[in-house]
């Protein structure tokens, strides 16, 4: 997993990655199906990325793009 930059708004280093699992029931007899939303954010400033979802609850690849999305930036020329 690539390293989260610093913050583009406070500079704080201090970036995590936010995880929620919701769980949805899918009729009688169906087992439930999960949804897994992953997005980095900001504990000095509140600052939060996109938040990236995926139907499997252990997906790496949701990780790697709340990571990717969190540390694009643009340049204004």
């Amino acid at each position: 997993m690539a390293e989260l930059l610093p913050c583009p708004f406070c500079g704080n280093k201090n970036i995590g990655l936010k995880e929620e699992i919701k769980s949805h029931e899918m009729g009688y007899d169906s087992p439930c199906s999960s949804t897994r939303i992953v997005w980095a954010y900001c504990d000095y400033c509140g600052c939060e990325g996109r938040k990236h979802t995926g139907s499997f609850v252990y997906d790496e690849e949701i990780i790697a793009a709340a990571t990717e999305a969190w540390n694009r930036r643009f340049t204004i020329t």
